[in-house]
């Protein structure tokens, strides 16, 4: 089998060919070119166009889950707040906790998420107590406050949704309301 010709000298070849069978005149030999430009320049514009589009979509939704997040994260701080009425002891701020962090697990909308929490209730229970007789009182009323009026988006995100929470009155009441006990 003999070697492919490269393309240069099959296009010259070609050319050839052409003009020894009578391919046309001399005049539409550059109004072909011109043709063929144009058709090749037109390609490169609409790609160029596809293109920015792309990029114009892509800084949009960038935009969108960005004002997302943004008021996601104002929604949070909003909740992060102290009740107006105060629990006077620590152990009634942490049994509010308890109910509100049932509460807000019984309020995610995925199924699995909200069996295994239950399935683990008397852990989970005890544990977030445990947990929160360790902290303040501030820090324990402000994140009863914050589950029970956690921003709609936060409830499907399970305990990832929490330890927002506890993030946030963290960061205001200067408590480290979000992790467990150290181990003795």
């Amino acid at each position: 089998m003999p070697a492919p010709m490269p393309r240069a000298p099959s296009i010259v070849l070609a050319l050839a060919l052409a003009g020894a069978c009578g391919g046309g005149d001399k005049a539409s030999e550059p109004a072909s070119i011109a043709k063929a430009l144009s058709y090749e320049s037109k390609e490169r514009k609409a790609a160029e166009a596809a293109e920015a589009r792309a990029r114009e979509e892509a800084a949009k939704k960038k935009a969108e889950q960005e004002a997302k997040a943004r008021a996601l994260s104002e929604a949070i701080d909003q909740a992060a707040v102290l009740p107006e009425k105060m629990p006077k002891k620590l152990a009634d701020a942490c049994v509010q906790v308890a109910e509100a962090y049932e509460g807000f697990m019984r309020a995610n909308r995925d199924a699995k998420t909200v069996s295994q929490w239950f399935d683990k209730k008397t852990h989970n229970i005890v544990r977030t107590r445990t947990i929160c007789m360790k902290g303040t009182l501030e820090g324990a009323a402000c994140l009863a406050h914050a589950l029970a009026h956690a921003p709609d988006p936060l409830l499907d995100e399970g305990e990832d949704g929490v330890r927002r929470l506890k993030d946030a009155c963290a960061a205001k009441f200067g408590v480290d309301a979000g992790k467990p006990p150290a181990a003795p």
